[in-house]
């Protein structure tokens, strides 16, 4: 609904201020009645010209959810369509999607990058209803298989160490080609998260033999720093490569300490230095480019707090990061905080962090793009984040909170 003013009686009729006159709209909009109770309650009006939900962008602020759906049906067998009907139960804005490559695709070569037909398909039907519902999507992928790396590391993870130089620089080229290939083959999707937690310990991982292994069995803070430059630089060229209007996002911070060790941080000032020497490399990283915007164009991070949200757990922590981009420049790139979230979502406890969450998040923190709640379900018996439980899903405390600023009985929703 566009909005175009409100109008009705009181002491004396109060004019639409956007009409300086009583019970008028402007040209185009429509009048429509508040309900209430007839001879007893004023008459009030709004003016507004209702829209397709799904040709309108979410706005700013606007509140998500995030899950991996599409590998629960591929891996556990969850019925696609209920998980979906059950993602859009809690009337989303903004969903956030992991696309994941190696279920998506199944190698690369010199023609490009093959499709896994099958689960392709999987993967367009949830683009194509999730869309046609009018839901904003978020694309995230952090996947390394073994045809992209060119590991034949028992482990089945791992990528090639920089050190090794050629096993390396094959392994970039393809991680380029197949985030054009995500990119291009599904331009519903125009937010890209190029990686997810790559300040985590154990999420880049160096091979442990073969080609590209370097005797190392951890990546070092530094290490780890150079290579998501790496990564954002040409995934970034990958994803405009395949849809040059797309939005790219840099891969979420996790909330560890900007260290060899990176344990659990909530005061967020892991993030905070991490994203500081994100730009520090960017600035002198002669070899590829100086220009931060050859390698993201917007921030993110996930700021678990594992407490309740308040001006000094939540704003004063979320607001230092942001402080690092508005020190270099960045302070109006939009700002994903991607993943959020409490494990006890049915506890009382649980429900009272998510109302502060969302309601200092929407009057303190004006830059977030949006707020993405993880996770929708649990694809196994452990309830942990979920806010939907069971099969088929049955609503928590979290989420009947949750609808409560979604609006989950407003059309076209069920």
């Amino acid at each position: 609904m566009t909005f175009g003013g409100m109008t009705g009686d009181g002491q004396s009729p109060y004019p639409n201020p956007s009409t300086n006159s009583n019970y008028t709209c402007p040209q185009g909009y429509t009048r429509y009645i508040v309900y209430g109770t007839p001879n007893i309650d004023y008459s009030l009006f709004y003016c507004g010209i209702a829209t397709n939900a799904s040709t309108t962008k979410a706005g700013d602020g606007s509140l998500g959810i995030g899950e991996p759906f599409v590998s629960n049906t591929i891996v556990n067998n969850w019925n696609l369509d209920d998980q979906i009907d059950g993602i859009l139960s809690l009337h989303p804005r903004v969903v956030r999607m992991w696309m994941l490559n190696f279920q998506e695709f199944s190698g690369i070569s010199s023609g490009g990058v093959q499709p896994a037909s099958a689960n392709l398909a999987l993967y367009q039907h949830a683009v194509d209803r999730l869309v046609q519902s009018g839901v904003t999507l978020v694309g995230m992928d952090n996947s390394f298989p073994a045809w992209m790396t060119g590991s034949n590391d028992p482990s089945g993870s791992g990528i090639p160490c920089p050190a090794t130089g050629s096993p390396y620089a094959t392994f970039l080229l393809s991680w380029q080609a197949t985030w054009k290939a995500q990119a291009n083959t599904f331009p519903a999707i125009t937010y890209w998260e190029i990686g997810n937690e790559l300040n985590g310990l154990d999420v880049l991982k160096p091979i442990q033999s073969g080609a590209g292994s370097c005797g190392k069995s951890h990546f070092s803070y530094n290490d780890r720093i150079k290579i998501s430059l790496d990564l954002m630089y040409w995934g970034y060229r990958g994803v405009k490569a395949g849809n040059p209007s797309a939005t790219v996002f840099m891969p979420a911070a996790a909330p560890v300490t900007a260290d060899d060790n990176a344990t659990n941080d909530p005061s967020l000032r892991g993030i905070a230095k991490y994203i500081s020497d994100l730009y520090q490399a960017i600035a002198l990283n002669t070899s590829l480019s100086t220009n931060k915007r050859d390698y993201f164009d917007g921030a993110n991070w996930h700021p678990y707090i594992g407490q309740d949200a308040t001006m000094s757990t939540w704003v004063a922590t979320n607001e230092a990061v942001h402080d690092s981009l508005t020190n270099y420049g960045d302070e109006n790139i939009p700002v994903l905080l991607s993943e959020d979230g409490y494990t006890t979502p049915n506890a009382p406890a649980s429900q009272q962090a998510m109302l502060h969450t969302i309601n200092l998040t929407q009057t303190n923190l004006p830059w977030v793009k949006y707020l993405i709640w993880f996770r929708a379900f649990a694809n196994t018996p452990d309830p942990d984040y979920a806010i939907l439980l069971g099969y088929p899903f049955q609503q928590t405390l979290s989420s009947q909170l949750f609808c409560q600023f979604t609006g989950c009985n407003n059309l076209p929703y069920r």
